[in-house]
């Protein structure tokens, strides 16, 4: 009964407060069908939304949206006797790919609606354009989506009329220590630049522009070229500063964290 009243994690807390000793396997067994249940339910329901048009309100004031979508690879749970076997892990099974999506009020991060599906990118579209609607996204709205720069979610945001699309500034700068290594810059100089990225100080095309020259470039390793080839492809999505003085996030923790319990 717990399990079919509460999520698997808060029936397991419960349960072990109360005294009553259930194996993990067992109390699998009686969440599934009605995890299952739920997740129909809520990919019907949002395939559904997704067809109704955007709310067109624009007496009501002005909003940003935020949009954040990644796709984070886990194992699938074995089943069957293996789950009780205390020497055989749960997480045995063939490797997929659950994409995720979270949006909330950029003035409210922690109103967030979040769905997870293991799904192609395709089958994913008609859930964010219904999550858009659950979220009740309007059509005056600023939409703001922030993501690692993958091109199969650049797609997609533009398909859903994102008005901007922010390359993750903790993605950026990672790519952009890649190249002051390359160039030899001392830990203490890596370091400053790294947190003046983080602080949205720099704009990523104009840091191309003064660091990366024709001379230096052809001297770079294949990482070191593999990184720049990453920022250069997405330098109009690097404009921190611009960001920032119209109050629009440059991080993608929201996100971060949802894979983390993926």
């Amino acid at each position: 009964m717990l399990a079919r009243l509460l999520t698997y994690e808060d029936a397991a807390c419960l349960a072990a407060r109360l005294g009553v000793h259930i194996s993990d396997s067992a109390l699998q067994q009686v969440v599934a069908p009605v995890a299952q249940t739920t997740r129909h339910l809520v990919r019907q329901h949002l395939e559904h939304q997704a067809e109704q048009p955007l709310e067109h309100a624009p007496a009501r004031k002005k909003r940003v949206m935020v949009i954040q979508t990644d796709g984070v690879i886990v194992l699938r749970r074995t089943t069957g006797k293996n789950v009780t076997d205390p020497k055989i892990p749960r997480e045995t099974g063939e490797a997929i790919e659950v994409k995720t999506l979270t949006i909330f009020p950029q003035e409210a991060p922690t109103a967030r609606l979040t769905v997870a599906e293991a799904c192609s990118a395709d089958e994913l579209m008609p859930l964010l354009a219904g999550s858009l609607r659950a979220a009740n996204l309007r059509e005056q709205d600023e939409f703001i989506g922030v993501s690692d720069g993958a091109v199969w979610i650049e797609e997609r945001f533009k398909c859903l009329g994102v008005t901007q699309h922010v390359l993750d500034v903790y993605h950026a700068a990672a790519y952009v220590d890649t190249l002051m290594e390359e160039m030899a810059w001392s830990v203490e100089q890596r370091q400053l630049e790294r947190q003046a990225w983080l602080r949205g100080e720099w704009d990523g095309a104009s840091w191309l522009d003064t660091f990366i020259s024709a001379p230096v470039e052809r001297k770079f390793s294949e990482d070191a070229q593999r990184a720049l080839r990453y920022l250069r492809q997405r330098s109009h999505l690097m404009a921190y500063p611009t960001y920032k003085s119209r109050g629009w996030p440059i991080g993608s923790g929201q996100i971060e964290g949802v894979n983390l319990t993926a």
